[in-house]
């Protein structure tokens, strides 16, 4: 994610992973309950249809569309989250988003406080954390406090792709460093996320959103890199509202360029939990294909459509993938 400052904090696919955690935040940490059970959530027009079906989730050996709806996102979000203006109101609401803007602008080369190191950010948001801790309640989770933080971050990262569709940036000084006093929105309320975006596929070499559902998918990473500053308090994923949850527990599965396949086989657990209507087999399948594994991905359809003879997706799949293994070459 670009050319890092020394006072740089490392962010791992979307989330801190180099934060010190007093020992009064952990104390509240030990205290705190751990959230809601995940959300039984049935797919309906945004995801993956159950496999009752008479129609299969798809009839190739390509992932099914993720239709993202925007609206019913939204509205998941509005009632998983509820109002919580009272709280983003909170002076320790404020201090925290501060804090989080000064990590996200120590992310480049140039930085407007160079005498901060990255351990003293650490202890300060490490001390925000900890005040915030009790204004949040862990059935909702720490998401709605970066609401702030989001809405600028999106009109921040406009503006430099703007910026450098239209000449006035390169594409190589917006992912290392983009001047503080021309994109202050952008630096201080994304962080260097452009970088991120364009290895997960969501934004293009011309400085484009891949599609309007990169867009979406864009904000709810940054949701999930935000509520992975909590997750010793609460599951990062159990954060977000189930729909959201889903979306994204199969974007990081089946998005071919977004993770490599061994991150994506990790994430099938999340999957799993998340997106429970979701077939287990097609999800084995589709990534021992993705892999070159053709012959252990039709021993899974094999088995599955077996198990499931009826289910249309298994039936299609596996006649499908017998076809091609029999047209191949043999070795």
């Amino acid at each position: 994610m670009g050319e890092p400052s020394k006072s740089t904090v490392t962010w791992t696919e979307g989330f801190l992973v180099t934060i010190v955690i007093t020992s009064a935040l952990l104390a509240l940490v030990a205290n705190a309950t751990t959230g809601n059970a995940p959300t039984e959530h049935k797919t309906g027009a945004h995801g993956a249809k159950t496999t009752g079906s008479t129609e299969p989730l798809t009839n190739t050996l390509d992932w099914p569309p993720l239709a993202i709806d925007a609206g019913a996102l939204a509205r998941a979000r509005e009632e998983y989250h509820g109002n919580q203006a009272a709280m983003l109101a909170k002076p320790e609401s404020k201090h925290l988003l501060d804090v989080v803007r000064s990590h996200n602008d120590h992310q480049f080369v140039t930085a407007p406080i160079p005498t901060k190191t990255g351990q003293q950010l650490n202890d300060e948001l490490a001390y925000a954390l900890s005040d915030v801790l009790t204004l949040v309640d862990p059935r909702v989770g720490f998401v709605p406090l970066g609401k702030p933080l989001f809405d600028q971050c999106e009109q921040g990262i406009d503006q430099l792709l703007g910026d450098i569709q239209s000449k006035k940036l390169t594409l190589e000084k917006a992912r290392v460093d983009p001047p503080f006093d021309r994109y202050p929105l952008y630096r201080r309320n994304c962080g260097n996320m452009l970088g991120e975006f364009m290895a997960r596929g969501l934004i293009d070499d011309n400085a484009k959103w891949a599609s309007e559902d990169a867009r979406h998918l864009g904000r709810i990473l940054q949701r999930y890199r935000w509520a992975s500053l909590m997750r010793l308090h609460t599951e990062a994923l159990k954060q977000l509202p189930p729909l959201e949850r889903e979306i994204f527990a199969r974007w990081r599965v089946q998005a071919r360029d977004a993770y490599p396949i061994e991150k994506r086989r990790e994430y099938l657990g999340a999957l799993e939990t998340y997106a429970p209507d979701f077939p287990k087999g097609l999800a084995m399948a589709l990534l021992e294909y993705d892999a070159g594994r053709k012959e252990k991905a039709a021993e899974i359809l094999s088995r599955y459509h077996n198990q499931n003879p009826a289910d249309p997706t298994y039936k299609a799949l596996y006649q499908q993938i017998t076809e091609e293994l029999a047209k191949s070459p043999k070795k």
